[in-house]
C-alpha cells in the first residue's frame, strides 16, 4: 500500500486479461501432457501460481526502482561504502544497448569471445566519464511527482516557504488550481518570487486558441510563464522551479524550450512537478536519469522538504 505507482501496474485491465489467458493455457497444457484426476483444478492452479509471482516481481521491481531515487537511500549509499552503486547501475542501464548491439552472430562470438567482450568492455572508462562530466554540469534536479489533485503545488508553496526561511532564492513558477465548489476550472501561473500572476488555462466553449484537454492554454499566460522560466540564471537564483512539466511539454510545447535552455546552461537546483504517469516520459524526453524523484504520495511534506534541503548544492 505504501507503493501506489507499483499497484497502478496491477491496476490496468491489460494485465488481468494477460493474467486469465495464461492460466488458461497453462491449464489447458496441464491437462493435455497428463493423466489423472483432478487435473483442470490443478492446471489452473499451476497457473494462479505463475501469475502471482509475476506480480511479485513486477510490483518488487517497481518499488526497488522508486527506493534506488529514494533520497534517504542515496544518501546512504553516499556515507557508506556503497557510494558508486548509483552510478554503477546507471553505467549498467546505460551500457547494455550498446553491448547488445555489439554482440555478433553466434558463431563470431564462439570462435573470438575474448577479444568481443574486451571490445564492449574497454567502452565503460569514456562512458563513466561522459556520465560524470553530464552529472556535474546539470547541478541536483529533483522530480516531485503524484497523481491529479494530490498536492504538489501545495508541497511546493511549503517548499518555497521553508527556502525562504533559509534564505535560498527561489524563482520560477507554481500553477494555482481555480476551483468552482468540487470541480477545477482553471489555472492560474504565479510568479514564485514576485507573485504576480496571470491566467493559463481556462474552460470556455467559445476557444479560439490551443487546448490541452479540457481547457484552453491562455497566449498571455503562456508568455508570461516563459518570460519568467527564461529569466532565471545561476548564481542570481539557487533554485528554479516549474510546476508542471506534462504532456504539453512532452509533445514540445508549453514550458518545453525554457526547460531545455536551464539544461544547456548547467542549472544549479531545479525542481519540477510532474504527474506520476509522465515521470519516465520526461525523465527518457530531457535525459534525466540522475535526477531524484520524490513521489508526495509516499512520503510526508516534511519528509519531502527536508530531502530537497539537504540535496540541494
Amino acid at each position: 500500500l505504501r507503493y501506489k505507482r507499483a499497484l497502478r501496474q496491477l491496476s490496468k485491465p491489460g494485465f488481468w486479461i494477460f493474467f486469465i489467458v495464461i492460466t488458461l493455457l497453462t491449464a489447458f497444457a496441464f491437462t493435455a501432457a497428463k493423466s489423472g484426476e483432478n487435473l483442470l483444478i490443478k492446471g489452473l492452479l499451476t497457473g494462479f501460481q505463475m501469475n502471482f509471482r509475476a506480480a511479485v516481481v513486477v510490483v518488487g521491481f517497481s518499488v526497488i526502482g522508486t527506493e534506488l531515487y529514494n533520497p534517504a537511500v542515496r544518501d546512504y549509499f553516499v556515507r557508506t561504502s556503497f557510494r558508486n552503486l548509483p552510478l554503477a547501475l546507471e553505467l549498467s542501464a546505460e551500457s547494455l544497448p550498446a553491448f547488445i548491439a555489439n554482440i555478433p552472430d553466434f558463431k563470431s562470438l564462439v570462435r573470438n569471445p575474448v577479444s568481443i567482450f574486451y571490445q564492449v568492455l574497454s567502452q565503460a572508462d569514456s562512458r563513466l566519464s561522459e556520465i560524470k562530466s553530464r552529472k556535474a554540469a546539470r547541478g541536483r534536479i529533483f522530480i516531485v511527482s503524484g497523481a491529479v489533485g494530490e498536492g504538489k503545488t501545495t508541497f511546493l508553496k511549503k517548499m518555497i516557504e521553508v527556502f525562504r526561511n533559509n534564505n535560498i532564492k527561489a524563482g520560477g513558477i507554481l500553477a494555482e488550481r481555480i476551483m468552482s465548489g468540487t470541480l477545477t476550472t482553471g489555472y492560474d501561473l504565479v510568479n514564485i518570487e514576485t507573485g504576480e500572476k496571470a491566467a493559463f488555462l481556462r474552460q470556455d466553449e467559445k476557444c479560439n486558441t490551443e487546448k490541452i484537454g479540457k481547457f484552453c492554454i491562455s497566449r498571455e499566460g503562456l508568455d508570461f510563464g516563459i518570460k519568467v522560466i527564461d529569466s532565471l540564471s545561476f548564481p542570481d537564483y539557487r533554485v528554479a522551479v516549474i510546476d508542471e512539466i506534462g504532456m504539453l511539454e512532452i509533445s514540445g510545447k508549453g514550458w518545453a524550450g525554457s526547460l531545455s535552455g536551464l539544461l544547456r546552461e548547467g542549472v544549479q537546483n531545479l525542481v519540477i512537478s510532474v504527474r506520476d504517469s509522465n515521470v519516465e516520459k520526461v525523465i527518457t524526453k530531457w535525459d534525466l536519469q540522475t535526477a531524484t524523484v520524490i513521489n508526495i504520495g509516499e512520503i510526508s511534506n516534511d519528509e519531502a522538504v527536508n530531502a530537497i534541503l539537504n540535496g540541494i548544492s
